[in-house]
């Protein structure tokens, strides 16, 4: 590995500068030591190449609080939190167990950093924690794990944020106490799409030949699609994925707004001897929601019979890989819009289709054609 510059870096001017060599692999590990009791972040910067990225706060202090996260973030599921005050003996940081109030008075707040700033606080014991600056009272009980203290942060919407929590009644320590928490990023549960409807006709949902008729091939139908919260019900073992039910009975997320896509099962489409037709005007964008929801009301299949509606939102509030999806909804029946019988000039039926007309794969009826008699 290369030196770094300045070597040794004792300026205390907060820069250094690393050139990698072959043998780093890309990977790189430098020790980083602070006389000064704050907080700061690190930030790695490649000028030449415009990439940049940067850590968590990271607190230097002689006490400080860790938060750690429950690794499932569902709007509306109680997320089960740690937090521990941790200190140092000038050689080993360690949980103080000294620190063990039964009733310890806690100012939480939390940091969006612009992200769905309208979005509802989430909570702790039923006490609202509103966005920084302003911090609300709390009370943990550092008393049963001596030095730490669970409790749950409850939420009612989704949103991207930091937990920050400080004791500042100086009660343990002449120094505020301060712990700021990775990154939350809370999901919708999933997607509901409800109100599937073509005008007053309401989405019978069917497959079969004799199935009730939803409305013809290539009209518009309307359809409401909705970011919802958490419930016990659906989620018997409390991973945050639906185990039983449909998304359609759960509340709606208020702030939720990413864009999602409604689309056409690749498998679920009836008859099963024909082909899936596509679905037009089927993206909701980021900005279309409101109140969490919003409705599409020119949807548009291109085939006759029925298909299974699927939707999906990738990379909730820009995390790779954060994907919410919804339930496989079965539309239909779809009928031809019309049925066009063209002539020769000798009077003979022709098989050839208009110009400008879809030709369907399938009908599902059979059509008695009589040829009149000539004249």
């Amino acid at each position: 590995t290369n030196p770094t510059s300045p070597n040794p870096d004792n300026d205390d001017d907060g820069g250094v500068s690393y050139t990698y060599a072959l043998a780093d692999n890309g990977v790189i590990t430098l020790n980083l030591s602070n006389t000064h009791a704050e907080t700061l972040t690190i930030t790695v910067n490649d000028p030449l190449n415009a990439v940049s990225s940067t850590s968590i706060p990271i607190t230097f202090a002689s006490n400080v609080f860790i938060i750690t996260e429950d690794p499932i973030q569902v709007g509306g599921r109680p997320q089960a939190m740690n937090v521990a005050m941790w200190t140092d003996d000038g050689s080993n940081c360690f949980i103080d167990t000294n620190y063990n109030s039964a009733s310890q008075s806690i100012e939480a707040s939390i940091d969006r950093a612009g992200v769905l700033p309208g979005a509802n606080d989430p909570s702790i014991a039923g006490i609202t924690v509103p966005d920084g600056p302003a911090t609300a009272s709390v009370t943990l009980d550092f008393s049963v794990t001596p030095g730490q203290a669970g409790f749950n942060l409850d939420t009612s919407d989704v949103g991207q944020y930091r937990l920050v929590l400080a004791d500042l009644t100086g009660n343990f320590s002449d120094q505020a106490i301060v712990g700021t928490g990775n990154l939350l990023t809370v999901r919708p549960f999933g997607l509901s799409v409800t109100g599937i409807m073509a005008g007053a006709t309401a989405n019978p949902g069917g497959t079969a030949p004799g199935d009730s008729i939803f409305t013809a091939a290539g009209s518009d139908f309307e359809a409401t699609v909705a970011g919802v919260l958490w419930a016990a019900a659906d989620d018997g073992n409390n991973d945050g994925v639906l185990d039983s039910g449909t998304y359609a009975g759960n509340a709606v997320a208020p702030s939720y707004a990413w864009d999602t896509t409604l689309s056409v099962s690749g498998a679920g489409y009836t008859p099963a001897t024909g082909t899936p037709g596509s679905l037009a005007n089927n993206t909701v964008l980021l900005a279309d929601f409101s109140a969490g929801s919003f409705t599409i009301n020119n949807l548009q299949y291109s085939e006759v019979g029925s298909f299974t509606l699927q939707s999906s939102a990738l990379d909730f509030l820009g995390i790779p890989g954060l994907d919410i999806v919804g339930d496989d909804i079965i539309v239909g029946r779809f009928t031809p819009a019309s049925l066009v019988i063209s002539t020769t000039t000798d009077g003979e039926f022709d098989n050839t289709n208009i110009a400008g007309l879809v030709a369907y794969t399938y009908v599902l009826s059979l059509i008695h054609i009589s040829e009149p008699t000539r004249q």
